[in-house]
């Protein structure tokens, strides 16, 4: 019969194992499945809630990944849906309780060629960060002048945030400059966490917990 002590290690063990892989998988924003099926839905003045989050938009739109604009190549396309914000307009972040959270990065990119503005002029997008307990934090971000998506990422500083908020430059409410696509928020994502173990891992340690202990009884008998 397996020892007392045996048995509360293999049990530790496993739910470290278990519990410290979840706490590490990161929450990503990534505005699937709003947009109406092979269209857009307009987003202006509307809150969305996405995996756990809010996000307020003022001017802006859904675009799904099969959105004739996207696959006819006026528009951006990484395969999948995402949301448009108009120049100089805004859209803000929260958790959908209240908590604090950190971001580490979003994808972002011009959502349609012919709506840049100025050809062949960089944008900018400004993020500012409302500290939990008071305080902000900012940074700016400049985007090139194609419809390949870049990712844009964060330091460690980025953290125990109550609110994100994002600002395309351009004219507020105008089709011209600074039109920007959104995709792949990624916020709480552990600093320095192991990536989660696959099913079969955590199959294969069982069966290591297992053999260990058939071992031991083997010895004690």
């Amino acid at each position: 019969m397996l020892g007392m002590g045996f048995k509360a290690t293999a049990f530790a063990l496993w739910t470290v194992l278990v519990l410290g892989a979840a706490s590490a998988k990161a929450t990503v924003i990534d505005m699937e499945g709003i947009a109406v099926p092979g269209a857009g839905t307009p987003a202006n003045g509307t809150t969305q809630s996405i995996n756990g989050f809010n996000l307020q938009i003022v001017f802006g739109d859904f675009i799904d990944s099969a959105n004739p604009g996207v696959l006819g190549g006026g528009f951006a396309n990484n395969g999948t849906d995402w949301l448009a914000i108009t120049g100089g307009a805004t859209m803000t972040l929260t958790e959908g309780t209240g908590a604090a959270f950190s971001i580490q990065s979003f994808d972002s990119t011009f959502w349609a060629t012919s709506f840049n503005g100025n050809s062949g002029k960089n944008h900018e997008i400004v993020v500012t960060g409302a500290v939990s307990g008071g305080g902000t934090i900012s940074t700016s971000f400049v985007v090139d002048d194609n419809a390949a998506f870049e990712t844009f990422n964060f330091d460690s500083s980025w953290t125990n945030l109550v609110a994100v908020g994002f600002q395309n430059d351009g004219v507020p409410n105008v089709s011209t400059g600074g039109n920007m696509a959104y995709d792949n928020i990624v916020v709480n994502e552990s600093v320095g966490s192991t990536p989660a173990p696959e099913p079969a891992g955590l199959l294969l340690f069982g069966l290591g917990l297992a053999g260990l202990g058939f071992a031991r009884r083997r010895k004690a008998a």
